[in-house]
Order: structure tokens, then C-alpha cells, then sequence
């Protein structure tokens, strides 16, 4: 799908003037008002310009026709939240802060999720300009509202007396983004949610790991990962040496995992899989299954097992 965003031109008014028209727009846009041409003209006519005479002063606004496949489907402006005033004032809301109104005009383009798309490219591209961009649709608009979600907009408050819901998106500026390895940014994501999952669960016991091998003649034939918090030990991986299998040393590594967590006050040990004969080897070694995906990685069904000790 190619969404571009054309400046609003004079040669665009008759679409407007039958867009504004359309019931589905005219429900939550300017429903007071009958429009003709010679309205459309005296409302629209400065926008082609790049601004809006309000109290004799020209505010900068931008209007564009949204266009998907070549074909003109909606409108969009863009423009300064503090230069229109609202019968609420704008408080504790960021300096720099746009705001803008957005319709589909074409019914046979409506609930195709070209709302949400067209708003967070023209936003990604235009609102820069911006830290944060202003919404405030009705609350009973709810397909306006499921639309500036979608768009990467937050509920920030409901203001009753207007009957809006006030929402806000802020704008990713100066962001790099980097897929070097690095060890230290590693630890300080994992540290951060490990605080976060602490405050949680209640639990301020560390992340522990453990593990366990089995070595034949110096040669590894089997292992096992598994990483402890609180009463929870997770069975991180669990592997046999291809030709060791069917031996029992898979049961052997996995009762010596158990009875370490035990060891540790462990009551719960959990793991997943979408290994078939994984899972019918924690089955048949006393582990149920709890939640199963299908088509969870791979095309494969998804096991999440535990085991109460």
C-alpha cells in the first residue's frame, strides 16, 4: 500500500466539499455546518497557503489530500496546539506541541486499518517539528480512538465537560538505533527488568543460573540450563548428545536440576518447548502442560510446562 500526502490545492475543494457532506464524516466533523463551494472557499482558501487568519493573526497550518495507490481517499492538517484556543486550556502538556485533524472521506476505504497507517506515516514524516503530537476526539468516537492508538497514541485524560478524550503521542526525535553487541547495554536492559519484575512479583531475590553437564571422557554428552528467582526455577534448555539418547541420562540431568532447585526452597519449575519428543519426555517425567500455542515458532505447537515440587 503507498500512502502519500499531497499539499491541499484549490483543485482539491470539490472533493472536500463532498467528503465534508458524507454522513460518516459530517457525524464528528462540523456537523453544524451545510457546506457549498463558497464555504469551502472562504474556510479552506488561506490552508492553500500554509496558514489560518485567527483574531487577524495568520497561524501556520499544513493541509494535505491523502492519497493510497493513486487514488485521493482523505484529509489531514497539521498545526501548532497553542495557536487554536479550546474552551479547556492546554495544561501541563509539553512547549512544543502539534495537534491535528484527520478523515477518511471515502466510505469504501473505512475499517482497512488506513487510518492508523496513513496518521503514524504522516506523523513519522511531518510531526518532527513537534516533541509531542495532540488528539482529543469525542469519546463516542471509538474507531477514532482504536485508530490513534493503533497510531502509537497514549489516553492521557477525559475531559467531561467538552465530552473529549485527550490523547497524545510523542515524537521519537534524535533516536539511533544500533545492532553492534554490546555487554554493558545487555546487562543494564536485563538489571531494568529484573527491578521491574521485582516490583511485580514482590520477589528481591536475584537471578541465579545454573547449570549442569554430563561429560563422558572429557566429551560433553549432555546439559542442562536453568535459571532460578524466587520459588521458580525455569528449565532454560535440556540436551542430550544425539547418540546418548535413550539411555536415561536425560532423566538423569533432569532429576539432578530438580533436586538443585529443591536444594534452593524451588516449589515451581517451568519450562516451554515445541519439541514433540521434548514434550512427551517432561510428560512422562511427571510435568504437565499448563498453556499450548499451536503454530506458536516453525509451524510447531507450543508446550508451557511445570512442575510442582
Amino acid at each position: 500500500m503507498n500512502i502519500i500526502f499531497h499539499p491541499l490545492q484549490e483543485s482539491h475543494f470539490p472533493l472536500l466539499l463532498k467528503w465534508l457532506e458524507a454522513p460518516h464524516v459530517k457525524k464528528w466533523w462540523d456537523d453544524d455546518i451545510s457546506w457549498s463551494p463558497e464555504l469551502i472557499q472562504q474556510k479552506y482558501g488561506t490552508y492553500v497557503k500554509g496558514y489560518k487568519i485567527v483574531e487577524g493573526i495568520p497561524k501556520k497550518i499544513q493541509a494535505f489530500i491523502i492519497e493510497v495507490n493513486g487514488a485521493p481517499i482523505g484529509y489531514i492538517q497539521l498545526y501548532n496546539a497553542y495557536d487554536f484556543r479550546k474552551f479547556v486550556p492546554l495544561v501541563n502538556l509539553p512547549q512544543s506541541l502539534g495537534a491535528f485533524d484527520l478523515f477518511i472521506g471515502e466510505e469504501d476505504f473505512l475499517g482497512k486499518g488506513i487510518g492508523s497507517r496513513a496518521l503514524r506515516n504522516f506523523l513519522d514524516s511531518h510531526g518532527s517539528q513537534y516533541e509531542a503530537t495532540f488528539a482529543d476526539p469525542d469519546k463516542n468516537n471509538l474507531a477514532a480512538i482504536r485508530t490513534y492508538e493503533k497510531a502509537g497514541f497514549i489516553k492521557i485524560e477525559e475531559n467531561h465537560e467538552m465530552g473529549e478524550l485527550w490523547m497524545m503521542r510523542h515524537t521519537l526525535n534524535n533516536i539511533i538505533y544500533s545492532t553492534a553487541p554490546n555487554e554493558i547495554y545487555n546487562d543494564q536492559i536485563q538489571s531494568a527488568l529484573r527491578i521491574e519484575c521485582d516490583a511485580v512479583t514482590g520477589t528481591t531475590q536475584n537471578y541465579k543460573s545454573h547449570t549442569i553437564y554430563a561429560k563422558e571422557n572429557n566429551d560433553l554428552i549432555g546439559g542442562v540450563i536453568a535459571y532460578s528467582h524466587g520459588q521458580i526455577l525455569w528449565i532454560d534448555a535440556l540436551w542430550i548428545a544425539p547418540h546418548k539418547r535413550g539411555q536415561g541420562l536425560g532423566k538423569a540431568l533432569l532429576d539432578q536440576i530438580i533436586n538443585y532447585g529443591k536444594a534452593r526452597d524451588c516449589t515451581n519449575i517451568q519450562l516451554n518447548t515445541f519439541f514433540p519428543e521434548a514434550h512427551r519426555f517432561f510428560t512422562s517425567n511427571g510435568f504437565k502442560t499448563v498453556a499450548i500455542l499451536p503454530n506458536w515458532k516453525y509451524g510447531l505447537t507450543g508446550y508451557f510446562m511445570e512442575m510442582k515440587v
